[in-house]
């Protein structure tokens, strides 16, 4: 599962990983980083959901309110 499960089942390393944004935390990130992977979830909908993700350095955000920003 994870990351590594969707890799594998790709057969490729991707240029952009876009998971639920609840699945993200420092490993995650991580991962992301040392594979060159840039990590993109979505669709966190709250101010809060949105800052807690640009703490953890995910490189971009998939949301219904961009107005949040």
């Amino acid at each position: 599962g994870g990351l590594n499960g969707a890799l594998t089942a790709l057969g490729f390393t991707p240029f952009a990983y876009s998971p639920n944004y609840k699945l993200v935390n420092a490993q995650l990130v991580q991962s992301c980083k040392e594979k060159d992977i840039k990590l993109i979830p979505w669709t966190p909908d709250t101010a809060e959901e949105i800052a807690q993700l640009k703490a953890l350095g995910v490189d971009g955000i998939i949301t219904d309110y961009p107005d949040l920003f």
